[in-house]
């Protein structure tokens, strides 16, 4: 099973996003009224906003079939580590994510799926909804990754997220649309 790999992807696609991210007086705001509570950490971002302002960004995408269902802000506040594991809901059940502030030293953790997996929805508004993963058995974790770099992840897989510093940690996830063909040429078997 394919749970996550790095994207060979030009350093400048992700710079391109981070400048974009550090200019936008909008994007600021976004990220603190998502620190105050008002998106649970997941915001779905304008689309538009990004193909119009990240260039290379655009371009890598369309070089690379690419095809985005919607785009967010994934806003971790210091010290967060919350412990459950999950799947996320997204009909192609497969992200691509960049790092964008204070990623280095955060972890994404990945599970083997236990066989008495039980799911239950979680919704907690403003868009963000997701599989709450039980077990009454004991976790046993496949890989992680730092996203110190891009990435693209099977979202269908247990996760959880930790981030163990004293800084907000932001990334950029693009969520891909599922009636076009997944760009599985960026794939890569573990």
């Amino acid at each position: 099973m394919w749970y996550w790999n790095w994207l060979d992807c030009d350093e400048r696609v992700t710079h391109d996003i981070q400048r974009y991210y550090n200019t936008s007086q909008d994007l600021q705001w976004t990220v603190k009224k998502a620190l105050a509570g008002a998106y649970h950490t997941f915001v779905r971002m304008d689309l538009q906003g990004f193909v119009d302002n990240c260039p290379l960004l655009t371009r890598w995408m369309k070089r690379n079939n690419v095809y985005p269902a919607f785009v967010i802000f994934f806003v971790s506040s210091p010290h967060d580590d919350p412990d459950y594991k999950h799947t996320d809901i997204d009909e192609a059940g497969v992200s691509i994510n960049f790092p964008i502030a204070n990623c280095l030293g955060t972890s994404c953790i990945f599970y083997h799926k236990p066989d008495d997996l039980k799911i239950n929805l979680v919704d907690l508004g403003n868009g963000h909804v997701y599989n709450d993963c039980l077990t009454e058995k004991k976790w046993h974790e496949h890989s992680r990754y730092e996203l110190v770099k891009p990435i693209i992840m099977n979202n269908q897989v247990p996760h959880r997220f930790t981030n163990p510093k004293d800084s907000v940690r932001i990334s950029f996830s693009i969520r891909l649309d599922p009636t076009k063909e997944l760009p599985t040429h960026l794939i890569k078997e573990n």
